[in-house]
């Protein structure tokens, strides 16, 4: 297989993937005027993984809390850096002590406490990271309509291909936004964040 039918190929591959993925985005997701993001048409359910210090973490632990949450691995260098700086900014501009940053690794071969142990150096207590076997995971981002699978067209460097997207959720997890990859105006997710909130206490 020459060099140009290789990169035809992956390129084909990725098309198909995210077409797939904004497809399912657009059957479980319904666009609100007052929103920035995505409003849900789907309830949370509970799930439970692993935390830094190797013990269940439930989500339903963070009641109370708003959630910005995030589904990447820690040596993505696709879509994951862009959406790390942006949960940086919102933890920057956030001071509250009621809103958790949520990142769930994809990668349960590679990324385990020490990888994440690093990562959340670059956030402050409130970062909770969190990861699980791969069946565990899967599940958790399928309710979430998360697609990823390992590109082996590289044989040097392991990487996944996996949608990018960054979930708001409410604190009393009846609702939750979406925000698209490239959906990084930080302004209109504040202001998402104060609204989302504010129609809970409702």
């Amino acid at each position: 297989m020459n060099l140009l039918h290789l990169m035809k190929s992956k390129f084909s591959l990725i098309v198909i993937f995210f077409t797939v993925s904004f497809i399912s985005l657009l059957g479980i997701y319904q666009f609100k005027e007052k929103t920035y993001g995505f409003v849900s048409e789907k309830k949370l359910k509970d799930f439970s993984l692993k935390n830094l210090d190797e013990k269940n973490f439930r989500i339903n632990s963070l009641k109370g809390n708003s959630v910005f949450l995030y589904f990447g691995y820690t040596n993505c260098k696709r879509y994951c850096p862009n959406s790390l700086k942006l949960l940086k900014k919102l933890a920057d501009s956030l001071k509250e002590n009621d809103v958790r940053f949520v990142f769930i690794s994809i990668d349960s071969n590679r990324d385990k406490t020490e990888e994440l142990t690093k990562l959340k150096k670059n956030f402050d207590e409130r970062f909770i990271p969190l990861y699980g076997d791969e069946n565990e995971v899967k599940q958790i981002a399928k309710e979430f309509s998360i697609l990823y699978e390992e590109d082996k067209t590289n044989e040097n460097e392991l990487s996944i291909s996996h949608s990018s997207r960054i979930f708001l959720i409410s604190k009393d997890q009846e609702k939750y936004l979406i925000y698209p990859d490239n959906f990084f105006d930080l302004p209109k997710i504040l202001e998402d964040y104060r609204y989302i909130n504010n129609s809970s206490n409702h």
